[in-house]
């Protein structure tokens, strides 16, 4: 098996007011699957990673 990067993305940086930390991980899921042009019945695994989780109410990855 080989792993492959083939699509990423980022969400804008700064405060994100009414944002959810899921409405953020969709999209940037979605931006990510259109950079790589493909759907997501083609990706076995989404890597995540998010920056200072203190700051959100659910505290994951």
């Amino acid at each position: 098996m080989t792993a492959c990067i083939v699509g990423w993305a980022h969400s804008r940086f700064g405060k994100l007011e009414g944002e959810t930390l899921e409405n953020l991980i969709v999209k940037v899921a979605t931006d990510a699957l259109d950079h790589a042009g493909i759907g997501p019945d083609e990706v076995d695994e989404i890597v995540l990673g998010h920056f200072n989780a203190g700051f959100s109410a659910q505290d994951f990855t």
